[in-house]
């Protein structure tokens, strides 16, 4: 098992690590039964709507039999999904009309390379609204001794949707990859504890924002005793400083502990803290860094040496591995070997890194540009030039272009 604890400030973050893993999903056998079309019940209109941006995020309510209701989803495709043939993983976000939106602006914005270098995977966001969520989220009836939740005790049926309802839909209606990951606050963040331990092949990594893990008496921990996986699965768990003292807190640390003197093969642990709040002021640092850790594997760290293609592939085969789907190599990564290179004087090198990275992603503007400037470099105007101009006509398609590209680009190209 891994198990890493961390503490969040203003500057400062520390990491321990410790190992765990996960399982592969596989697809129920009524999923002809689940892709039925009475299931849509209706789409409407862009809700997210930004000007000139071809990928708003939009809605689309289903029917569910299982739950016998309605549910509305929030979905954001990636930005270029138009434009390629990608399969994408999922990112599952609970309590949808709290959550979408902030899971949604941290992965948009930590997946576009021209703002953070492509930091983490471009996904298929999709966020659930809740009909009631002490119902949906919680395993078992409440008890009524304390609190009174008279709804609660439906995750099962729950967690049947997801797998036998919505999964199948969204595969069906999207290019999606074999891979999932889920997020939730609170009650959802048991929920989103409860799936991993309950049904360990439907997801493969675990966001659980300050959970309930004291639900029936810390119910979770007698479920970890048990739990096997027979892939790799990551759990990231984050509190803040302010809840220190109370249910959400104590018995979060109490099945952290466990799981430290209990190594479950297959299983990473990050926790999380962040310093100066609590349930609810911690779940937009929490949502940013909780992300942020479950694929911050997802760029080479700096002790990975990466000096050639193979190196590259060598690494993303692993990760995919890992994760359970093609990881396709960002193109900061190989631009970053490129100019490595080309300062070493391997030009040759150099130039044949970039033209492998334009093979496999040809809409990528800085490798088309990049190519170009060494080209001209090396006084192959002429090709320099195309690629001037190839990236120049990308980025000039994009539904918002990056205009300290475009003058670069085109500086380029007067300059030639």
């Amino acid at each position: 098992m891994d198990l890493t604890f961390s503490k969040s400030s203003e500057n400062r973050r520390l990491f321990f690590k410790k190992s765990i893993m996960k399982k592969k999903y596989i697809i129920l056998t009524a999923i002809v039964v689940c892709l039925h079309p009475d299931l849509i019940a209706q789409t409407s209109d862009v809700i997210d709507s930004v000007a000139g941006t071809p990928n708003s995020a939009f809605t689309l309510t289903i029917k569910s039999q299982i739950l016998n209701e309605n549910r509305k989803l929030y979905i954001q495709l990636p930005e270029g999904y138009d434009n390629e043939q990608i399969n994408y993983p999922l990112l599952i976000v609970l309590d949808g009309e709290w959550l979408f939106h902030l899971a949604n602006a941290n992965q948009r914005y930590y997946s576009y390379d021209e703002v953070t270098d492509q930091n983490m995977p471009r996904m298929i966001v999709v966020g659930i609204e809740n009909t009631d969520r002490d119902r949906d989220y919680t395993p078992t009836p409440d008890s009524g001794k304390e609190y009174s939740f008279p709804t609660s005790g439906g995750a099962d049926k729950f967690l049947e949707f997801l797998e036998s309802e919505l999964i199948p839909i969204l595969d069906s209606r999207y290019r999606t990859a074999p891979h999932r990951c889920i997020a939730g606050w609170s009650f959802s963040g048991l929920f989103s504890t409860y799936a991993g331990v309950t049904k360990p092949d439907l997801f493969n990594m675990f966001l659980c924002i300050s959970p309930a893990i004291w639900w029936d008496n810390d119910l979770i921990y007698e479920k970890m005793e048990t739990v096997r996986f027979e892939h790799p699965k990551s759990f990231v768990f984050t509190l803040g400083s302010n809840e220190t003292g109370g249910w959400v807190y104590t018995s979060t640390i109490r099945l952290l502990d466990r799981l430290m003197e209990k190594s479950i093969p297959n299983m990473t642990v990050n926790m999380i803290s962040i310093e100066g709040v609590g349930h609810t002021w911690g779940v937009s640092s929490a949502m940013n860094l909780g992300l942020q850790s479950l694929y911050k594997e997802f760029i080479p760290s700096g002790d990975i040496e990466i000096d050639n293609l193979t190196d590259i592939e060598s690494y993303y085969n692993g990760i995919s591995k890992k994760w359970g789907y093609e990881v396709i190599p960002p193109a900061t990564v190989f631009i970053s070997l490129a100019w490595n290179l080309w300062g070493n004087g391997e030009k040759e090198q150099a130039v044949n890194v970039l033209r492998h990275a334009i093979a496999m992603n040809t809409n990528d503007s800085p490798s088309l540009f990049y190519l170009g400037q060494m080209l001209c470099a090396q006084e192959n105007l002429s090709e320099g030039l195309m690629y001037y101009k190839m990236a120049l006509s990308v980025e000039m398609n994009k539904g918002v272009p990056n205009g300290v590209n475009l003058n670069s680009y085109q500086a380029g190209i007067d300059k030639v």
